[in-house]
């Protein structure tokens, strides 16, 4: 049987085997234990999972096993190391550092707990020896009858008891009044001189008269069935909700106000903050209104009651739907164009504009040519402005093929050419010789 050429906790290279393949692993022996007859190495790759641990045969080492790190293997064999390889050494080396460094504080709180005990022992032995050998003493005093021997609280209560004793032998028929513990000393004389207004409401205080004889119990019977009741209502005490006597108060005053706890308040189902669920039709009203605010164009340009509708179910159908509106759309630029040139034929017989010295320019040659040709040339600089540089020569040349369709026009055809297209052409050419002329 071979000796083991590597040691417990001995960090090596390991080949690690994936698809006919072997990578280079930082990895660690574990232990090295018998099966049977054989001695295997219990390896780790280190940064990896306590699942993936292998073992491996003791003897076998060549070609699988190598002694030093990651990076002396791959300046030997000129090799790469793969980055997971590299990331899980990190990983590795930050968890050891992790567990260091826990280590140090947990060794340093054990320390701070031990101190801290040690000082809470100390104190506590010392307060009790003080304690037992006071009252050891304090005994041995009293056993030889030394009348100092006796406790602070055995003096004072016996000084004011020999005070109460002669207080009653000055006064024998006058009643001695209790004061209660929780009125302030300089309170006292005027608790004592309070007299009440009703005979009714006068406060049941505990007495000790000087005729009662000593040690006797007062019957507490008696002064509960004495007890004055209620002239409104008798009989239990009902259990009233914070809200209903609340509202019975404010009834009464109005400048009366009792905090009341949220819950007694039942919440209105028109509240804003409200749940609403998808199913509900308040939902869907709300959505469309919030979808029109931010939209961006109801709240700043004042529209009719239709057109507002429409714009709402425009921007439902594009960003709820998902839906495109239908292009081209029933009026598109040229139809416009055309409805206008023909009914400014039909109904106007003078020009809108027209020049001072000349008789000759009537509607049709004049204004509608200047209407007409002003929505082309807006449209084709705007077109420009909004294409890609790559994509100005590729719409010129469109245009170009529109312009050469239109001139070669079949003079049978009943169909006239593209008003847009003429004007967009002649925009175009217009342009064009602008450019050259510069």
């Amino acid at each position: 049987m071979s000796s083991p050429i590597f040691t417990t906790n001995e960090i090596f290279v390991c080949l690690h085997e994936k698809d006919g393949s072997k990578f280079p692993y930082s990895a660690k022996i574990m232990a090295i234990k018998e099966i049977g007859s054989i001695q295997f190495y219990m390896i780790h790759y280190r940064g990896w999972k306590s699942t993936t641990d292998i073992r491996f045969p003791v003897g076998e080492e060549a070609g699988r096993m190598y002694k030093g790190s990651l990076k002396e293997y791959g300046e030997k064999f000129h090799v790469d190391i793969s980055p997971d390889a590299w990331d899980a050494e990190k990983k590795c080396k930050r968890k050891a550092v992790d567990d260091l460094e826990r280590s140090f504080v947990k060794k340093e709180r054990i320390q701070e707990e031990n101190v801290y005990r040690k000082v809470y022992v100390a104190k506590r032995r010392k307060l009790r020896e003080d304690s037992e050998e006071a009252t050891s003493s304090d005994a041995l005093r009293r056993s030889r009858g030394d009348p100092g021997a006796t406790t602070s609280e055995v003096k004072d209560s016996r000084i004011s008891k020999d005070q109460e004793n002669n207080f009653e032998q000055q006064n024998p028929k006058e009643q001695i009044r209790k004061i209660p513990k929780m009125i302030p000393i300089d309170q006292i004389e005027e608790v004592q001189n309070q007299t009440p207004s009703k005979p009714d409401a006068q406060f049941h205080e505990t007495q000790i008269c000087m005729d009662q004889p000593k040690g006797a119990i007062p019957n507490v019977l008696e002064e509960i069935q004495n007890l004055l009741e209620s002239p409104e209502k008798n009989g239990p005490i009902e259990k009233v909700t914070d809200s209903e006597v609340a509202s019975k108060i404010q009834d009464k005053d109005d400048k009366v106000e009792i905090p009341v706890s949220e819950e007694a308040i039942q919440k209105p189902r028109n509240n804003p903050g409200y749940y609403i669920p998808k199913n509900d039709p308040v939902y869907n009203e709300r959505m469309s209104v919030l979808r029109a605010r931010h939209a961006g164009t109801l709240d700043e340009v004042k529209l009719t009651d239709g057109l507002g509708k429409i714009l709402v179910d425009d921007h439902k159908l594009v960003h709820s739907e998902r839906k495109v509106p239908k292009m081209p759309t029933e009026w598109t630029v040229v139809k416009i164009l055309e409805e206008v040139r023909s009914f400014n034929r039909a109904h106007l017989h003078l020009p809108l504009f027209q020049y001072k010295n000349s008789k000759d320019h009537d509607a049709d040659s004049y204004d509608i040519n200047v209407l007409n040709s002003m929505v082309p040339s807006y449209m084709d600089k705007h077109i420009r402005s909004l294409l890609y540089t790559f994509e100005i020569p590729r719409y010129e040349q469109r245009v170009l093929q529109k312009a050469e369709d239109i001139t070669n026009i079949d003079p049978k055809s009943t169909k006239p050419p593209n008003t847009v297209d003429l004007f967009i052409f002649s925009a175009h050419h217009e342009n064009s010789h602008i450019r050259h002329d510069v």
